[in-house]
């Protein structure tokens, strides 16, 4: 399992991690206790993972924007949309 969000323990029994961090359940609840597993982390070190912070994959990051704004721009067109600017221009000035 992969840590899909950053996590420092609030008691002695729980494991730190960080978003990314390949975690290993060793044990999944019981009866009593079915949001917590006990879990390994790559440094060897043991404690209970919360299961809502865990995935089968690790958490995709966002692409970084460029500080250069002058990079080319994807236009989306709806279906039955016109793709030129002077063309919708001529249509809002008919309609007028």
């Amino acid at each position: 399992m992969y840590a899909v969000y950053d996590y420092d323990r609030c008691r002695e029994d729980e494991l730190n991690f960080k978003s990314g961090d390949r975690l290993t359940v060793t044990r999944k609840g019981d009866e009593n206790e079915v949001e917590w597993w006990w879990s390994k982390g790559n440094d060897g070190n043991e404690g209970y993972v919360a299961r809502n912070l865990l995935g089968l994959f690790p958490r995709v990051q966002p692409l970084q924007q460029s500080s250069n704004r002058g990079g080319p721009l994807t236009v989306i067109q709806e279906e039955g949309g016109s793709s030129n600017k002077e063309d919708d221009d001529d249509a809002a000035m008919s309609s007028n």
